[in-house]
């Protein structure tokens, strides 16, 4: 008996002996009657178109070797046939046999489900439980933190989750507590500068009422002069008459008023000025610091410590009295003060 050839083997394996047998069977007339014709065909030699014998004998060789091939086709279609045949039957028994698994599964499923959930029923109200205690405790630590996950604390024994709380209560009380210390601080020095520039508002309104009342007083001084100066003029037509020497005094009198009068009316001139540079600058000064206030308020927000501290030296500023710029006192504390804002700076560089 001759081996399967290596195609055949591997299927072969999944079949009966019988069954491997009887295909063997078939295939072995074939390759006996194949084999033989093939060495009847090597002896046939054709040696030109006219070689009729050798022709008609390659003729006869190929009808034998047809004929074996049409007869192994028939045995191996009429084996086939049968075995479709059984296929159908066993597909329609399988069919049969998948339909009573299901009908079976949905039977008895449901049912085992159903026995399930009810047999399960302290582990779901457990779980159930656990996931409210949980959600209680999200609430809970929802009070001081937001960003904490519930993987943090919900696996926690009941004492460990008090604890726990605890530290994030604290946590969030201690930084409420330095939010209403900065607020704090950022308010007092809004109210600080607020009240130096109201200080500096009042001191210039005081500068600026002493100037009116110096501008009063010049005032009243040259309508004094004028009536004086007036009155020395009717005294000179009344006594138009009096020596030269009388005339002159009186003429020197004139002068001499008139020349006071000049410096009078140049003094008011002075103070007028004066007054309205003072104005000017009062309405310089209140813009600056409403500006720095503003600036201060918003960057105040956002810098750093160490850019907070550089402002708020930066603001210092000193009012010089008026009229008193040369005063070697005033220039030895403006000095200072300015050695004091560059001590202060240079503290500050250290941080």
């Amino acid at each position: 008996m001759s081996e399967l050839p290596n195609e055949l083997v591997e299927i072969a394996k999944n079949v009966t002996v019988e069954k491997r047998t009887e295909v063997q069977n078939v295939l072995n007339s074939v390759f006996a009657g194949v084999a033989k014709m093939r060495e009847q065909l090597d002896l046939v030699e054709v040696t030109s178109e006219n070689d009729k014998l050798n022709m008609k004998l390659a003729n006869t060789i190929r009808l034998g070797v047809r004929q074996v091939r049409l007869n192994a086709e028939r045995i191996f279609d009429e084996k086939r046939s049968e075995v479709q045949e059984l296929m159908i039957s066993y597909k329609t028994l399988d069919q049969l046999w998948l339909k009573g698994k299901q009908v079976t599964q949905i039977m008895t499923k449901e049912l085992e489900a159903n026995a399930k959930w009810k047999e399960e029923t302290k582990i779901r109200f457990d779980l159930e439980a656990k996931e409210l205690e949980t959600q209680q405790r999200i609430i809970e630590v929802l009070k001081f933190d937001s960003e904490i996950n519930r993987v943090e604390f919900e696996k926690m024994s009941s004492d460990s989750f008090d604890i726990f709380l605890s530290g994030v209560e604290a946590k969030f009380n201690k930084r409420i507590e330095e939010e209403k210390r900065i607020e704090s601080e950022r308010l007092a020095k809004i109210k600080a500068d607020e009240d130096e520039r109201l200080r500096i508002k009042a001191e210039n309104e005081k500068l600026r009422k002493e100037a009116e009342e110096k501008a009063l007083e010049l005032k009243a001084e040259r309508e004094k002069l004028i009536l004086a100066r007036k009155q020395a003029d009717e005294e000179t037509s009344r006594n138009n008459a009096i020596l030269a020497a009388e005339r002159k005094r009186s003429n020197q009198a004139k002068e001499a008023a008139q020349i006071k009068a000049n410096n009078i009316l140049a003094a008011e001139k002075a103070a007028r000025l004066a007054l309205e540079n003072q104005a000017r600058q009062k309405a310089a000064e209140e813009l600056r610091i409403n500006k720095a206030i503003e600036a201060k308020a918003e960057a105040e927000k956002k810098a750093p410590k160490k850019v907070k501290l550089t402002n708020w030296v930066n603001d210092f500023a000193i009012v010089t009295p008026s009229g008193m710029s040369e005063d070697e006192t005033v220039k030895d504390i403006k000095l200072k003060f300015e050695s004091f804002k560059n001590w202060a700076k240079k503290e500050i560089e250290k941080l």
